[in-house]
């Protein structure tokens, strides 16, 4: 039986993907020549934990910033993870990103803690959003985690002018616009408010006659430059009919306020307000 003795002398190397061939001279008696290769890969970096979101609420009319952190490790070493970035998303709504998560601790040679920092819009929808990390390295290779957290809900508005006036009045006058109008309403949340605006009116007294007053049901109120809306009811919270005010970036309504009729008879020249039984109200359900 012929014996064959191998003499092999093997440098250990580390790179990316990466073909080695050997050429392995057989000593003996033979003059053939063995050709053994192997193939380096690299290996992908592993997102392996995120941090909890608690549910956040929403800030109105300007944007929440919402911090977690990634945590990745890549075998090759840390330094060969090119890319961290992160995405809030949800079905139907605008994804959140950081584009670039920043390193904030050095857990070994191949592994650090990553902080990601979005903000989400206060009109952003309530419910289970999705957050994702993903972790790319110079490879191309990459790795993702996912997790879910809550956007509550919030309802916020604001509305301008606050005050209204009706100027100079007549007996038996009809269809007098406000001189203020329209009143603006804007969605600061993420609630949508449409059909849940209510007006509560008061009866104007006299400044000087308190006796003397013009009933709250004389007036009314629409979403259109006109006479003839809901008809207001005194100590009441009336509902306007056709309002939209959508959660939105720019979502607005306007409330036109009108004096049907003056009366025509009973009351003196003098200044009608709402300094004796109180001011009106405008809310949502």
């Amino acid at each position: 039986m012929k014996s064959i003795k191998i003499g092999i002398s093997l440098i250990a190397v580390i790179v990316s993907v990466t073909m080695l061939y050997f050429n392995i001279p057989v000593f003996g008696d033979s003059s053939d020549t063995t050709i053994v290769s192997a193939t380096l890969t690299n290996r992908a970096p592993d997102v392996y934990a995120l941090s909890t979101i608690s549910a956040q609420d929403p800030t109105g009319g300007t944007t929440k910033t919402v911090v977690f952190n990634c945590s990745v490790q890549d075998i090759d070493g840390i330094s060969d993870v090119s890319v961290i970035n992160a995405t809030f998303y949800k079905t139907g709504e605008t994804n959140r990103t950081d584009s670039t998560c920043s390193a904030v601790e050095t857990v070994n040679t191949t592994a650090k803690i990553y902080e990601c920092s979005i903000d989400m819009q206060f009109y952003d929808a309530t419910g289970t959003w999705n957050y994702q990390c993903y972790a790319q390295d110079a490879s191309s290779s990459s790795d993702t985690m996912s997790s879910t957290f809550t956007y509550n809900s919030l309802e916020s508005w604001t509305m301008t002018p606050t005050s209204i006036g009706f100027g100079a009045i007549y007996l038996g006058g009809t269809d007098i616009g406000a001189t203020d109008d329209p009143i603006t309403l804007t969605n600061k949340g993420n609630h949508d408010l449409s059909g849940e605006i209510k007006v509560t009116s008061l009866d104007l007294t006299g400044a000087t006659t308190p006796s003397e007053y013009i009933p709250a049901g004389n007036f009314s109120v629409n979403v259109n430059d006109a006479h003839g809306g809901d008809v207001l009811i005194n100590n009441t919270a009336k509902t306007v009919s056709g309002t939209s005010l959508n959660k939105g970036a720019s979502s607005t309504e306007a409330l036109y306020f009108y004096l049907e009729e003056v009366p025509s008879s009973g009351l003196s020249y003098q200044i009608y307000n709402t300094a004796v039984l109180g001011e009106w109200t405008i809310s949502t359900a």
